[in-house]
């Protein structure tokens, strides 16, 4: 964690953003006492499709023979 005062986080304000946006966490200090700290945020994980539930909205209760599945395979392959 890298350490500055005050006066610093004043006069070099765009370099403390490009650390904290590089991944580091910044101690901001007054009178060599802390006073903050600046850490990055994680970014929120999207959210991940249900592909089980989106093959029972298309196929219902069917069950899908592996021969119609690879068939199906082959029909949408190079599609996205």
């Amino acid at each position: 964690m890298k350490t500055i005062n005050v006066r610093e986080l004043l006069r070099n304000h765009d370099q403390i953003v490009s650390l904290v946006q590089a991944g580091e966490s910044v101690m901001v200090t007054k009178r060599q006492k802390p006073l903050y700290s600046i850490n990055p945020v994680e970014p929120p994980r999207g959210k991940r499709p249900d592909i089980m539930a989106r093959l029972k909205g298309i196929y219902g209760d069917q069950v899908i023979s592996r021969e119609k599945m690879a068939e199906i395979h082959r029909h949408n392959k190079g599609r996205c």
